[in-house]
């Protein structure tokens, strides 16, 4: 059996696996079009691991634009 990516990710986990300090998602979320989380009750949210995974990718290639290789 492989290892089994889970679709949805809490903050806390995006912490620790993308070394991105919780306050600093809050402010991404409000100012640079991080993926907005999905609330699940009034304790408990969720992000899209695949949509995060899209939004860092194109910060990656912004960040490349006019740099030689």
């Amino acid at each position: 059996m492989g290892i089994e990516i889970q679709k949805y990710i809490k903050i806390k986990d995006i912490v620790e696996q993308y070394a991105i300090p919780k306050s600093t998602i809050y402010y991404l979320i409000k100012n640079q079009g991080f993926p907005k989380q999905i609330k699940l009750s009034s304790q408990s949210v969720v992000f899209e691991r695949a949509e995060i995974d899209a939004w860092i990718t194109a910060r990656k290639k912004k960040s490349q634009v006019g740099k030689c290789v």
